[in-house]
């Protein structure tokens, strides 16, 4: 019954913030960044442009019979994808999953600056893959490690704009997809980069149906509301903020976590910021640090060594390296 939009300025410590507060079915991410933008260029003084075309003509479009075509065939291919039946990959807990339902999150940061922000540009450069195939294979390779499952099933947030005319036009539209990756324990690091590559080009050709859609079809139920296919989602993200001295964004910490483990990793001008959101009823802080370190150790061996065996690949800091090997001398 409350607003599904709102807006407000406060003023705090001499500084004016203006928040934007929606109901998540009204706006996604990038219709946020739409309404930032047009908000900035009224404030400029620009006019703007008149749309040809709204989210009704979008909602039209995607209920008419050629759209429920395309959506039938994507359909049938997530049916093949998972024709040996979903097993979720559960990254191990500090504590006992108990069945109740419960979202409180907290959220860990770190970056990715100097010496191996360079690297992995120069990787991504040589080998012709981009920044997402190479973070999201470590990210496999990191949960490979932890559970020992060879099939890891993670979730990948999708813009859900199939149509190019969506891309400035504020509505729900985001999705996310299960990104399946196999696990080949003598296979070499790039080769698994390239896998990741490919799987990526065929899920965004088969993205015109809704994750309901796909778990009716494969017949599957959500435990206490849970997601059926995936409990940790990945993102790669390009963050632009506004070049202006006179205004700029303001990040704020959420303190819900909608699965196991969310791991973003956003590019900031000449870094890439982490941004892992945990649920804390599950996981200890300092667990999630040392994940966030791990996938950094994995990051630092790959990229001076595409060819290096998955097998080969140690999630163990160099201190915790020299304990088990003075351990197991003694």
């Amino acid at each position: 019954e409350d607003l599904l939009f709102r807006m407000q300025i406060a003023e705090v410590n001499g500084s004016d913030y203006l928040m934007f507060d929606s109901h998540h079915i009204v706006v996604d991410g990038l219709s946020m960044n739409v309404l930032f933008s047009e908000f900035i260029n009224i404030y400029n003084g620009q006019v703007l442009e008149d749309k040809t075309i709204d989210f009704d003509d979008y909602v039209k479009w995607n209920t008419d019979s050629e759209s429920q075509k395309i959506m039938e065939t994507d359909l049938d291919y997530w049916e093949k994808v998972f024709a040996d039946g979903v097993e979720k990959t559960l990254i191990p807990t500090d504590f006992e999953r108990n069945g109740e339902i419960s979202n409180e999150g907290e959220t860990v940061h770190s970056s990715i600056e100097g010496e191996l922000y360079e690297a992995i540009n120069g990787f991504c450069s040589k080998n012709s893959v981009t920044p997402f195939m190479l973070l999201m294979s470590a990210y496999g390779v990191l949960a490979y490690k932890l559970t020992l499952s060879k099939n890891i099933i993670i979730g990948v947030p999708t813009s859900g704009r199939f149509v190019e005319k969506t891309n400035n036009m504020v509505g729900m539209f985001v999705s996310s997809l299960p990104f399946v990756i196999n696990v080949e324990t003598g296979d070499k690091f790039i080769n698994l980069v390239n896998g990741v590559g490919d799987n990526l080009l065929e899920i965004l050709q088969h993205q015109n149906c809704t994750m309901n859609q796909m778990a009716g079809r494969l017949d599957l139920s959500s435990e206490n509301g849970q997601n059926p296919f995936f409990s940790t989602m990945f993102g790669v993200n390009d963050v632009v903020n506004p070049e202006n001295i006179d205004y700029e964004l303001v990040e704020f910490e959420q303190n819900q976590a909608k699965f196991d483990i969310t791991f973003d990793v956003n590019r900031e001008g000449d870094k890439w910021k982490i941004v892992l959101r945990y649920n804390r009823n599950l996981y200890k802080n300092e667990s999630m640090q040392k994940f966030v370190d791990r996938y950094m150790q994995i990051l630092k061996q790959v990229v001076v060594n595409p060819n290096m065996l998955v097998r080969d690949i140690s999630i163990l800091s160099d201190s915790e390296q020299n304990k088990l090997l003075f351990k197991n001398n003694n």
